[in-house]
């Protein structure tokens, strides 16, 4: 991993910097489907249509413990 990443910066979130906002945008909805599946999210609903699945089954959401 190293070989590939020139350098590692981490941000204040008080610097707004737009790509951790759309980050936040999208995390915050995932999260909350997967602590409970079962409330409505809307947000989630979108961002679930642009998520990689090959036979109904989601391959490009990964869940760590």
């Amino acid at each position: 991993m190293q070989d590939r990443m020139e350098s590692l910066e981490f941000r204040w979130k008080s610097e707004d910097v737009i790509g951790l906002q759309i980050a936040d945008l999208v995390a915050y909805p995932l999260t909350r489907h997967v602590l409970n599946p079962e409330e409505v999210n809307f947000a989630y609903d979108i961002i679930e249509q642009n998520i990689y699945k090959r036979d109904g089954k989601l391959l490009g959401l990964k869940i760590f413990p």
